[in-house]
């Protein structure tokens, strides 16, 4: 690849740093109140649960003639 000399200067002067990886480090969390908002908000049942349960009848072939 021919490359102009002004294009060779610009990658000579390009130089690369190194930068060492520091992972994340864990803090305590910071409540600004939001939850005191979603206790407010959240529906709580006041009645029992009713179950219902359904089956489908079964014909055999005999049966339908």
């Amino acid at each position: 690849m021919c490359l102009s000399k002004e294009e060779q200067e610009e990658e000579e002067e390009i130089e690369e740093v190194y930068v060492p990886y520091t992972p994340p480090v864990a803090r305590p969390w910071n409540s600004l109140g939001s939850e005191l908002e979603i206790d407010e908000e959240t529906v709580v049942e006041s009645r029992k649960k009713v179950g219902s349960v359904g089956s489908q009848v079964q014909f055999t072939s005999s049966q339908l003639k």
